[in-house]
């Protein structure tokens, strides 16, 4: 019998595994460590002439620490509780797992999405 192994997570996952006292999903960027292996969901979707919620240079210092719910476009809270209600913690959406300022990581993470998804 093959042993089955949860995929890699990809560089970046947004964790959605935590409820504050009122029962709103926390939402927090989560940086994965080397060979960290978990299930997780993926959102694709139309972006739109504007990104409504995005990770950039300057404010992924405060997405690691917390994405305010209620600051999320509809698309993404749905996609974050559906991610709850299937059982899984971790969500990946291109807009906020990629610093979509960063032509570096735009370089590194572009490729992988096909893996990704």
């Amino acid at each position: 019998m093959a042993l089955s192994l949860s995929p890699l997570l990809p560089k970046r996952v947004l964790d959605v595994n935590g409820s504050a006292s009122n029962g709103t999903p926390l939402v927090h960027l989560h940086e994965s460590k080397s060979e960290e292996r978990a299930l997780y969901v993926t959102l694709s979707h139309r972006w739109g002439k504007k990104i409504p919620s995005k990770t950039t240079k300057a404010n992924i210092g405060n997405h690691k620490q917390s994405i305010e719910f209620n600051s999320l476009p509809k698309t993404f809270q749905d996609a974050v509780l559906a991610t709850r209600k299937m059982g899984f913690g971790y969500l990946w959406i291109d807009a906020l797992c990629i610093v979509q300022d960063d032509r570096r990581d735009w370089a590194s993470q572009a490729p992988l999405m096909g893996s990704i998804f």
